[in-house]
């Protein structure tokens, strides 16, 4: 059954505010990657269905689960909550978000860690890992999404990214070049990973 304008429009509400929500929890929690991991995994048990990262419907997107409308949609829910998020969380009591420190631009454009610095090591080694929980590791869904979303924060390092969201402080962020730049080395972690599963890695049943 088609879903009604609605349920649509309800789901990237949820999104936004999810959003919202993981950015001051995980900050209040002390923004490490245990903190993200944790918050992250209690916001998705609490709120079923809100991804709260772009990235995860860009995935989709370019294996043929979802449009680039859809993509689009819940990208722009994400960086709205994430806006909230940096605006309001001082005048609500908590701690306000702190925008990583991602270090890449056009203008300085250094290849070596657009194309292989730990942002991209960080995503592509928790794709492939989210994957392999879905053969046969034996942990509880749950908990092996905490446990590898905090790997990938420490890969990652202390300028990890992973929610391009996090990036948006204010709506004049999108006419940050750098911000884009970090974004599509995401987007090319994203795509390098999903090759390496469909095409690389091949499981064993």
């Amino acid at each position: 059954m088609t879903q009604s304008w609605v349920e649509k429009y309800s789901k990237l509400f949820w999104e936004a505010a999810t959003t919202f929500g993981w950015l001051v929890v995980a900050t209040a929690a002390g923004g490490s990657s245990w903190a993200w991991a944790l918050s992250y995994v209690v916001l998705m048990i609490t709120f079923h269905g809100s991804q709260m990262n772009s990235l995860c419907f860009f995935k989709d997107m370019i294996n043929g689960k979802t449009s680039v409308v859809h993509f689009a949609l819940n990208m722009f829910a994400h960086v709205l909550g994430a806006i909230a998020a940096y605006t309001m969380a001082s005048q609500i009591g908590f701690a306000a978000p702190v925008a990583p420190a991602h270090g890449q631009s056009f203008s300085g454009f250094d290849w070596k860690m657009f194309f292989f610095g730990r942002e991209f090591w960080g995503i592509f080694l928790y794709i492939i890992f989210k994957e392999k929980a879905n053969n046969e590791s034996g942990i509880p869904e749950q908990l092996w999404n905490m446990m590898i979303l905090a790997v990938a924060f420490m890969i990652g390092g202390a300028n990890f990214v992973f929610v391009p969201a996090r990036m948006f402080t204010s709506f004049a962020s999108f006419a940050d070049a750098g911000l884009w730049c970090c974004f599509l080395s995401q987007v090319w972690a994203v795509v390098a990973a999903c090759v390496v599963n469909q095409h690389v890695w091949v499981k064993r049943h």
